[in-house]
């Protein structure tokens, strides 16, 4: 095999596993966007704040 066939086949494979990357970051951030605008639609749950719990104390400053 020629070294530039196997440079082409290297190059092949490095911008396809970028681009496979690329693309199921975009599906991933979509479905946990998709599923957190599900949650806030729903009435019977609330999502507090982070690091708060219901009925907890507010931080203290130091």
């Amino acid at each position: 095999m020629e070294p530039s066939a196997v440079k082409k086949q290297l190059i092949f494979a490095a911008v396809s596993c970028i681009t496979l990357t690329l693309v199921w970051g975009v599906l991933l951030s979509v479905a946990v966007n998709r599923s957190l605008e599900a949650l806030q639609k729903r009435q019977d749950i609330e999502i507090l704040p982070s690091g708060q719990r219901e009925g907890a104390s507010p931080p203290q400053p130091f």
